[in-house]
Order: C-alpha cells, then structure tokens, then sequence
C-alpha cells in the first residue's frame, strides 16, 4: 500500500505491508516522493513518484532506494514488467512508456488528445496485448504492442 498524500509530512512518503494480519510501515523515506504506482519484480519493489515524474527502485532486502529513469511530469500510476530488461509505465494523464532498466525511456502510446486517462492498466504478454481501462469513459482499449 502507498501513501500518496501524507497528512502531515509532505517530504515523507511511507509504503506499508501486510503481515501477520496488520498493516504496518515497511519504509518511511524522503527518497520516494509522492508514491503511486507499485510493482514487485526480482528482489525490488518498483516505485512510481507522482511528485517528480520518476521511477523508482527499493531494495527489498536493504531498502535502498534508486532512479530508474525520469518519466515527464504527471501521475506515475500503472506499472508492469514488459520484458527482462524493461517496464511499461502510465501516466494517468494519458501516456505509457517503457522504461528501460538503463534509463532508456519511450513512449508507446500518447491518448491525451483523446481524453482517454491510463490510470492502471494490463500487460498480457503470450499476446502483446496491452489493456487500458478508460478512466472515465467506462470503457476497455486493447493496444498490440508488437504492431505499433
């Protein structure tokens, strides 16, 4: 769980985990910003920063936190493994990117014009099959990302 507008503290952002039947902070840190989106994947929790457009890493045995790469401002929401080298990444605005485990950064897919938010979505690999549920035009968009 994220907390993606702490009450007191705005420098502090905290993530919390579920254990032993309670929720519970698993890291406080000034490091991370404005927390959304979040994805474990091999040994890290991946952190998307709403506050500075980027994505981050935490260490999942020693909680060091580092950038992956640096998004353009907005709403850092949905993130899933794209491949071994790789992420895609949405801006709520309307973007996904891939992000590149390099920092290389692309955007795939641009739907500001059209209105069509990308809060979260779904990346369904066996088909190269992205899945974009409109945020407020109560509808699903299928993206083949081998094709565009």
């Amino acid at each position: 769980l994220s907390d993606t507008f702490p009450a007191e503290d705005r420098s502090r952002t905290s993530i919390y985990r579920f254990r032993n039947g309670k929720i519970e902070p698993w890291i406080d840190s000034t490091m991370l910003g404005r927390v959304n989106g979040l994805l474990v994947d091999e040994g890290r929790l991946l952190v998307g920063n709403t506050g500075d457009g980027t994505l981050k890493a935490v260490d999942l045995a020693n909680r060091h936190v580092t950038t992956l790469g640096s998004l353009a401002a907005g709403v850092v929401d949905g993130i899933r493994k794209l491949d071994t080298d790789s992420w895609l990444v949405s801006h709520w605005e309307g973007q996904i990117y891939q992000v590149s485990s390099d920092g290389v950064i692309v955007e795939l897919l641009d739907s500001l014009p059209d209105r069509m938010n990308t809060a979260d979505f779904e990346y369904i690999p066996e088909e190269s099959l992205l899945v974009i549920p409109t945020f407020m035009g109560n509808r699903l968009t299928g993206w083949n990302l081998k094709e565009n």
